[in-house]
């Protein structure tokens, strides 16, 4: 894997962004009771060295109760 593209919430709860160089990102989110966030994600893959293709996109719901937590899928 190259890196990842990432939106939480369609852009509404910050701008979209990327890592590159490994597979971890940090998105902002909402904290608390009822606080619904739908994270979406796309990988970008090397093939043979040189070539580079996007993989599906990919959504997960999370719903944090405090801040500091780690999710992983």
């Amino acid at each position: 894997m190259v890196g990842v593209y990432w939106a939480v919430n369609a852009y509404s709860s910050g701008p979209a962004g990327g890592d590159w160089g490994d597979n971890v990102i940090y998105p902002r989110v909402r904290v608390g009771s009822g606080s619904h966030n739908t994270l979406s994600c796309q990988v970008m893959c090397k093939k043979w060295g040189w070539y580079t293709y996007r993989g599906a996109v990919s959504q997960r719901s999370l719903t944090p109760y405090k801040s500091g937590l780690s999710y992983t899928y």
